[in-house]
């Protein structure tokens, strides 16, 4: 739920929150050397920096992600992240030339995810994005409609509105 509420914020333009986030996942994922976390917090803070425009920060953090990612062959983690991310790999091939040539043909063919754009079509209202921090943070549903007074059934309600916009099941 963090990585998706960082994409949510990043899709939101909220780029300072989503950049905090990510140190905070880079830290605990760092501390328990959990390779795939540091990954996607290298490619989603890739994406954070292309967004401010900063494309040297952005190519280093994705050189940073691909060479962690060959060494443990995650193709399918940088392959599910934002396709403009994918536009910068003929840069990368100096990180990990094999690997990117990988990535680049895979990339070519067509995705097996859903075409989404890069904003959500019908945003997330404010409550729901409170609602999904809230779940980020480890809430459960009931302690959620607790905080925010509201039913439990409004929380799940909430959290369906949530998982339809974004595409998810669970």
């Amino acid at each position: 739920p963090y990585f998706t509420y960082a994409r949510i914020l990043l899709a939101d333009g909220q780029i300072q929150a989503a950049n905090h986030l990510l140190a905070n996942i880079q830290q605990s994922a760092t501390q328990t050397s959990r390779k795939r976390k540091i990954i996607t917090t290298h490619l989603l803070l890739a994406q954070s920096s292309l967004q401010e425009g900063n494309q040297e920060q952005a190519r280093e953090y994705l050189g940073m992600a691909l060479e962690m990612a060959s060494a443990e062959d995650y193709r399918r983690a940088v392959l599910d992240e934002d396709r403009i991310l994918l536009e910068l790999l003929p840069e990368m091939l100096s990180r990990a030339p094999e690997f990117v040539h990988q990535l680049i043909s895979a990339g070519r063919q067509p995705s097996e995810r859903y075409n989404l754009p890069g904003t959500l079509i019908n945003p997330l209202t404010n409550r729901e994005l409170e609602v999904l921090g809230l779940v980020a943070s480890g809430m459960s549903n009931r302690e959620i409609a607790e905080k925010l007074v509201v039913s439990l059934g409004t929380v799940k309600k909430h959290l369906n509105n949530i998982f339809s916009k974004l595409y998810v099941e669970s």
